[in-house]
């Protein structure tokens, strides 16, 4: 196990898969990751964002970098877009959970279609696609 996480340390050619790969933590993973040699595969909904995050990776790395994208919510698209990475990347690697969203307010005054979003995207998602 401490060898897998020593490894880890330098991704090179390591095909890792980032949700949420458009801003924020994914968008920062996608950059160290490519730093440390992966080739980077970014998911989120926004294409456009994901194609500068892919194109930085491809900078950064010098290896491939591939922009997909997927809205985590349908398990449909969540298929079809790891059968696609599988044929045109290849295995993943390393997988990073990094799309999330939630709204900040008291559970009190949180609308129950808010929390059910979030429990969609935060933790189903999650782990469909794991």
């Amino acid at each position: 196990m401490l060898g897998r996480v020593k490894a880890l340390r330098f991704l090179r050619n390591e095909v890792v898969l980032i949700t949420g790969g458009s801003s924020g933590i994914g968008k920062a993973l996608a950059f160290e990751a490519a730093r440390r040699g992966a080739i980077v595969v970014v998911v989120a909904r926004d294409k456009e964002k994901l194609a500068a995050v892919a194109k930085k990776c491809l900078i950064l790395s010098g290896r491939p970098a591939f922009a997909y994208a997927l809205d985590v919510t349908s398990p449909q698209a969540i298929d079809e877009v790891l059968a696609k990475v599988k044929h045109e990347v290849g295995a993943i690697d390393v997988l990073i959970n990094s799309a999330g969203l939630g709204e900040f307010t008291a559970a009190a005054h949180e609308k129950y279609s808010s929390m059910a979003e979030m429990v969609h995207v935060n933790l189903l998602a999650l782990m469909y696609i794991s």
